[in-house]
């Protein structure tokens, strides 16, 4: 009788390894993910952007004032070709763009793609031209191809007065730095951020990868360290990764430019689909803390204080259908929102399978552990049969509402 027990125990014990062994490998697999662009030539795809920044100043004094910039750019993006190393050649078309930015006495300051001011009508000629990438697997955009034709078609077509002086062109010119960039700065500030560069390496859950990049003009250019991870949440090849930024200043006690960041708050994520021929979807909420110093013999005088808040959401692809614009920021927050709770909830779905797992552990009688697995499974199933049957619920709603909205406008 014992030693048939005790052989219980043992099949028990090996089953139990075995099982662990394979919901381990299982885990592993899913969340192992090459992460690249599928780029496919003659492909075509849509991007809308919304960004925020919020800046209140405070100088030395005790005087300050505060701006907020809002941005919403559409653009289209058509593959064009695609090298035998993978690099894509893609043509971006901006079709709408829209900067909007309060000064500090309360006037507000719009330019673009349907305004009539002189800065907008200058600016078009520019923004609104095709630029065409050259954009790596790994979302890389390494060159702006037809960066020259761009600027040259940006002062052929500016009027006879914006041009008429040496003085006039140079002013064109920094106007087209401002808002477009240079040759070498343009991809970044026209282009940055809708393609999330990945690692070369593939990632495995738990893995953090660190890119670092430079901005600003200098002398006064400030590195931007981002911090990516995949949490382990692959679920039907779709991955939700989280990303933090954190302001560095390379240039810390120069007279000058020396400035210290504090503060910095950072949460981002990144919507990763495998086999999406579209950029993924972003989210991000940041703020952070500036402080400018000048030294003043041996002691360090405080110029100014700039507190910074960024909030930004990057949606593309077929989502784009029914969406509008002016419904981005309350969407921002409402996703984000909803993005929090669903990680707490995977978080606690995390935590209780742990619980189980010691409880389970906790029991010394293989008979009564074996009876109790069996009674926690059987309530698994039901209630991932309910949360099955809400789902599919969920999918005929929103598959009656997508039929509506395609048969709606002839309705009218």
């Amino acid at each position: 009788m014992l030693k048939k027990s005790l052989k219980i125990i043992g099949i028990f014990f090996i089953l139990s390894l075995v099982y662990a062994a394979y919901d381990g490998y299982r885990f592993y697999q899913e969340n192992k993910v090459t992460l690249r662009y599928n780029f496919e030539k003659g492909q075509s795809f849509d991007v809308k952007k919304h960004q925020e920044y919020y800046t209140e100043i405070t100088e030395g004094e005790g005087k300050g004032w505060k701006e907020l910039t809002v941005s919403d750019y559409r653009v289209g993006f058509t593959v064009n070709d695609i090298a035998d190393n993978g690099k894509a050649t893609v043509t971006a078309k901006i079709s709408h763009y829209q900067i909007e930015k309060s000064s500090p006495d309360g006037q507000t300051e719009i330019i673009g793609s349907d305004r009539e001011d002189m800065v907008s009508a200058l600016l078009n000629n520019a923004i609104l031209y095709p630029f065409v990438l050259e954009i790596t697997p790994t979302g890389e955009i390494t060159n702006i191809l037809n960066f020259d034709d761009i600027q040259e078609n940006f002062i052929g077509e500016a009027p006879e007065e914006a041009v008429a002086t040496p003085e006039a062109v140079e002013m064109l010119e920094i106007l087209l730095t401002s808002y477009v960039g240079t040759k070498d700065t343009a991809k970044d500030v026209l282009f940055e951020g809708y393609f999330p560069v990945w690692p070369a390496e593939t990632v495995t859950a738990g893995k953090e990868w660190v890119q670092t990049r430079t901005t600003g003009a200098s002398p006064a250019t400030v590195n931007i360290k981002t911090t990516y991870q995949h949490p382990g949440n692959a679920h039907k090849g779709k991955i939700t990764i989280s990303y933090a930024e954190t302001m560095e200043n390379p240039h810390s006690g120069i007279p000058g430019l020396d400035v210290a960041f504090s503060n910095q708050e950072s949460k981002g994520f990144i919507t990763y689909k495998k086999n999406d021929p579209y950029p993924p979807r972003q989210l991000y909420d940041s703020q952070y803390e500036m402080s400018q110093y000048m030294a003043v013999g041996d002691e360090k005088k405080l110029l100014a204080k700039v507190r910074v808040e960024t909030r930004k959401m990057l949606i593309s692809g077929n989502e784009l259908k029914y969406e509008d614009l002016e419904n981005m920021p309350d969407l921002h927050k409402k996703e984000m929102d909803d993005l929090q709770k669903s990680l707490a909830a995977q978080k606690s779905v995390d935590d209780a399978i742990s619980e189980t797992e010691e409880y389970l552990r906790s029991l010394p009688d293989p008979a009564t552990r074996l009876q109790n697995a069996q009674q926690i499974l059987q309530n698994a199933e039901k209630m991932g049969q309910q949360l099955q049957e809400e789902r599919e619920y969920q999918e005929r709603i929103r598959a009656l509402g997508n039929a509506w909205e395609d048969v709606k406008p002839d309705a009218e």
